[in-house]
């Protein structure tokens, strides 16, 4: 059954791996380069200085990347049997159902999950050794680099493979997987992983004598050496946060007395790992439980 499915797959996970691999090459050159450089600017490779400036974009364009991956390996990967009518196959075979999906799951996902969670861990490590220009826990860095392009990959393929089952159609299938995987992504970075792993919170109490001065309110500080900016503004007495722009436009005394701590959350440097293998976490758990529904679902519809 492996075989068989490897035969039929084969083509589209040789691609999948060797854009991956293109792209760790990409990676190589920048590290080779970089060697001994300050910055990017005070590099002599051209390659190098012109991957330096656009370098944010660069990395949106690996998560997309990885998207776009997952996207093309599971929205054909059942909706295909069913647009070429080619689903009746199974129905002749002695094995079960179950063999046939478990194994079509199997090979178009894990090699270039894989792959990708590989070349995530890669790059974050030329990162480290490399003068580039972004902060790998902040926005764009931390999402482009890391195991979590994997995860990246299994959720578009998950939610792919999923609505490819229900609509039987490959292309608006990885359309809407596009789509459905933007809330959960948010859910994870906004809810779960601050409630399981809460950035540090340092805190300074705003004065009367501070409310009263005219002069910029206090701000609460952070280790700025070893450690990442996430969020950073004032809460009332009672625990609640203000608005910045509202305080920040706030020139008199009377509308600064619901002022009373300055606070600022953030993550230590060496943090970016076990957030990084959280998220994959939580990916990887949500695609589970969207694949096991696939499978129910083609069960259900005795293919």
């Amino acid at each position: 059954m492996i075989w068989l499915v490897w035969r039929q797959q084969r083509a589209q996970v040789s691609t999948g791996l060797g854009i991956v691999l293109g792209l760790a090459a990409v990676w190589l050159v920048i590290l080779l380069e970089t060697s001994g450089c300050a910055t990017y600017r005070d590099c002599d490779a051209p390659f190098t200085a012109l991957v330096g400036e656009y370098y944010p974009f660069i990395n949106m364009g690996v998560v997309l990347l990885s998207i776009v991956l997952g996207l093309f390996a599971g929205g054909p990967l059942f909706a295909r049997e069913f647009e070429e009518r080619t689903h009746a196959f199974v129905i002749t075979q002695t094995g079960h159902h179950g063999r046939w999906v478990t194994a079509k799951l199997l090979v178009a996902a894990v090699p270039v999950a894989l792959a990708l969670i590989g070349f995530g861990v890669f790059i974050a490590i030329v990162h480290d050794r490399a003068p580039l220009p972004m902060l790998l826990l902040q926005n764009v860095g931390y999402v482009s680099h890391g195991p979590l392009l994997g995860g990246w990959f299994l959720l578009a393929f998950a939610f792919a493979a999923l609505i490819g089952v229900l609509g039987r159609r490959s292309l608006p299938a990885m359309v809407l997987a596009l789509v459905a995987v933007i809330p959960v992504s948010m859910l994870v970075a906004q809810v779960a992983r601050p409630a399981v792993l809460p950035p540090l919170r340092n805190t300074v109490e705003v004065s009367q004598a501070d409310r009263e001065s005219g002069d910029p309110l206090p701000t609460a500080s952070y280790p700025m050496d070893d450690g990442t900016l996430i969020d950073q503004g004032y809460l009332s007495l009672g625990g609640t946060k203000l608005d910045d722009m509202e305080v920040h436009s706030c020139g008199e005394e009377s509308c600064l007395t619901a002022v009373a701590v300055a606070y600022t959350d953030y993550y230590m440097d060496d943090d970016f790992w076990i957030l990084q293998v959280f998220d994959l976490a939580a990916y990887a758990l949500a695609a589970l439980i969207i694949l096991a529904f696939t499978t129910h679902r083609l069960s259900h519809r005795r293919l």
